[in-house]
């Protein structure tokens, strides 16, 4: 029998990536902290921050008077986390549109843009990595500093193979980080978009609980689940879970999928059956008369306070939502449930839980949250990749 053992070098490996981590989640800390909290020796403890500091992932912030010393006036010094000092290209691909940032790894955008998203996804890609180059070029960052590039990608995805395997938007007979890398010239880390954004939830969100139901709701309608602090392999399609109420064929190829009726496109296709001046006053005031903003509406304004004719049919989709969102989460009895998105208004979210209510009491908002990173929905997911492959070293 062939024992494959661990290295001591695996072993050191190991304990960077738990330190890094803990001071993602913790914040600044000293060696002594870190050393009591993580079990280490301070022996220990002392030779991987050097190789940290060495490497540019820690730099010591200062000092800290320390009350637990015997010696009077003795300093502790905490070490910080240089995420401020490395970039990443973030390429999120939705269904209409592709987003192409440089970000920092803490989070701070540098430069944006959205390029349409093509039927073709090796012109999509060739188009994006292009304008990645541009951005790269007029922000000025050191090259040397970006430690590559994320790729969010619609549908189930396979990352060992490379592979986009179902419910994607393009063909799945070519390897979508292979083709970029080779375009950018630099390493490439994909996922599925909302395992990406999952994990970004858990990266940026100082999310506390290891097992979560996280749902997407924008142009599109996806979920991951989250166990034990890791998102589970495969893309869990909430999107394409199927409705009784619909026989519209989904361009998965399926018949009555969620993702035809509830996406803000469909459902806005939907309330313009019922808009006009006289059975939608208010809501056609809102738009001041034009149904093009009828989509921008819907994300922002209370819905508990529009027309009756357009809020039925919008109350029917959040209805639709809260029943997929509450079998998903029978089959795992999830600490929370995340929601992540455009879609997810004020209103919109209250009467989501309203109606989650309604099918099981329990569903309340100490088990429903929004998540605190909504506003970094254009780019947060694939940077989450190459933070944990780069610099968590997971």
């Amino acid at each position: 029998m062939n024992y494959s053992g661990i290295n001591m070098s695996d072993v050191r490996t190991k304990n960077k990536s738990i330190v890094l981590k803990l001071l993602n989640d913790s914040g600044d800390m000293s060696r002594k902290d870190i050393s009591e909290t993580l079990g280490l020796t301070p022996a220990a403890v002392s030779i991987l921050t050097a190789e940290l500091i060495e490497e540019g992932f820690v730099r010591e912030s200062g000092k800290e008077s320390d009350s637990d010393s015997s010696k009077a006036g003795r300093k502790k010094i905490k070490l910080t986390l240089c995420t401020d000092r490395f970039y990443a290209v973030s390429i999120n691909v939705e269904k209409d549109n592709t987003c192409v940032s440089l970000v920092r790894l803490d989070g701070e955008l540098i430069s944006m843009r959205k390029v349409p998203t093509l039927e073709n996804g090796k012109k999509s890609l060739t188009i994006a990595a292009e304008s990645a180059s541009e951005i790269i070029a007029e922000s000025g960052v050191d090259e040397d500093s970006i430690l590559g590039a994320g790729l969010g990608l619609v549908g189930s995805y396979d990352r060992k193979n490379d592979l986009i395997l179902r419910f994607g938007l393009w063909e799945n007979d070519f390897h979508p980080a292979e083709f970029l890398s080779r375009a950018l010239n630099m390493n490439v880390e994909a996922e599925n978009n909302v395992k990406a954004f999952a994990g970004a939830h858990m990266l940026f969100s100082k999310e506390q609980s290891k097992n979560l139901l996280f749902i997407k709701w924008s142009e599109g309608i996806g979920s991951a689940i989250i166990f034990d602090g890791k998102t589970v392999p495969g893309a869990q399609e909430i999107g394409h879970y199927i409705t009784e109420h619909n026989s519209r064929i989904c361009r998965c190829g399926r018949k009555g999928c969620i993702e035809t009726v509830c996406t803000i496109e469909s459902i806005a296709e939907s309330v313009m059956t019922v808009y006009s001046a006289e059975t939608t006053p208010i809501l056609f005031s809102l738009t001041k008369g034009d149904a093009s903003k009828i989509k921008e509406q819907i994300q922002v304004c209370d819905i508990r306070a529009i027309d009756d004719a357009a809020k039925a049919v919008i109350l029917n989709r959040i209805n639709l939502m809260a029943r997929a969102a509450v079998n998903a989460a029978t089959t795992m009895t999830p600490e929370k449930i995340i929601l992540f998105g455009s879609m997810w208004s004020k209103s919109i979210f209250s009467l989501f839980v309203m109606e989650c209510r309604k099918l099981a009491a329990f569903y309340k908002t100490d088990i429903i949250f929004k998540s605190g990173i909504m506003d970094k929905e254009d780019y947060i997911g694939p940077i989450s990749l190459v933070s944990r492959a780069k610099f968590f070293l997971e």
